[in-house]
């Protein structure tokens, strides 16, 4: 191959990294059980919810990251003023909602004091309508709040949401 087509078959495969898709369990088989030994309660309770099937639809809130505020952005803020919003009506059927959980599981969150300029926020509903968890992420994606409690994580739910939902809208660009 030419030196010429090597960069930009390069960037074609970068571009387009951000979309593909997931690995999924195949036929029918349930995703394996997350282990939740060594995590906070509040985090354990998130995953029980996601896995249980008692969390039915998700609302996706997005801010982006380039947006600049006059002050720090809060969960009424960014429910308010979010660029994006997506719904996922049917949660259990969803690859989203297996991955959250070992994310989730996986993402080191650990209950810390301190303020965050929220640009994520994930809001999962129970067959009522009633919110039973909401999670909210900085522009980092290490700091943040779940169930109101403030908390530090090590970027791994920020990276899942990147992954999965900036596919929808231009990197770079603001409406």
């Amino acid at each position: 191959m030419q030196m010429r087509y090597l960069l930009p078959a390069a960037m074609l495969l970068l571009s387009v990294q951000p979309c593909s898709r997931q690995a999924q369990p195949v036929g029918d088989a349930p995703p394996e059980p997350v282990s939740n030994a060594a995590l906070e309660p509040v985090v354990q309770r998130a995953i029980s919810l996601l896995q249980s099937g008692a969390a039915e639809r998700l609302e996706i809130l997005y801010l982006p990251k380039e947006v600049l505020t006059r002050s720090t952005v809060d969960p009424p803020y960014l429910e308010r003023a979010c660029y994006y919003r997506i719904q996922i009506e049917e949660l259990g059927r969803a690859v989203l909602g297996a991955e959250l959980a070992a994310t989730l599981a996986s993402a080191d969150i650990r209950l810390r004091p301190g303020t965050s300029d929220l640009r994520w926020g994930l809001i999962f509903h129970d067959a009522s309508n009633a919110r039973v968890l909401t999670i909210y992420l900085d522009k980092f994606g290490r700091r943040g709040l779940i169930n109101g409690q403030t908390m530090v994580s090590n970027g791994q739910l920020d990276a899942l949401l990147e992954r999965r939902c900036s596919c929808l809208w231009v990197r770079g660009t603001t409406p």
